[in-house]
């Protein structure tokens, strides 16, 4: 991940995954769902490669390291934020709305959880991805 220039943090501490996430909710904030559906597409070819890097480390952190998950999210939406919408994008925005649920805001996850699946639609074309997306 970082030869392709990502990185995510190894800390676990409660404090940094808060630290992150309220970044990353101060960089959506200034989107409405109809301007991320309509974002421009991800057109640099490693970080469409670190995206999908991301997202095969999304399901093993699940299982092998969950304190570490958070961050594998925040940078797949981050990334998503900064370099346009990838085919893997919707797996991120998913699982960060699955994220904010679990940390007490349920409607502002339900809406990006919501918008995986509207992404999903427009972007994605995968049933590969369209399956990661309905776990969550």
């Amino acid at each position: 991940l970082s030869q392709l220039g990502e990185d995510i943090p190894v800390s676990s501490l409660d404090s940094d995954i808060q630290m992150h996430v309220v970044q990353t909710r101060l960089m959506l904030n200034q989107f409405q769902d109809s301007d991320l559906l309509n974002y421009e597409v991800m057109t640099d070819r490693s970080k469409m490669m670190a995206m999908r890097f991301l997202a095969m480390l999304e399901t093993s952190f699940m299982m092998a390291k969950p304190s570490s998950q958070a961050f594998v999210t925040i940078k797949m939406v981050q990334l998503s934020i900064s370099h346009g919408m990838s085919r893997i994008s919707p797996v991120g925005f998913a699982h960060f709305g699955s994220l904010l649920g679990t940390l007490g805001n349920i409607l502002e996850g339900y809406r990006y959880v919501k918008l995986a699946k509207q992404l999903l639609g427009r972007i994605a074309g995968s049933n590969e991805v369209a399956g990661e997306v309905l776990k969550v």
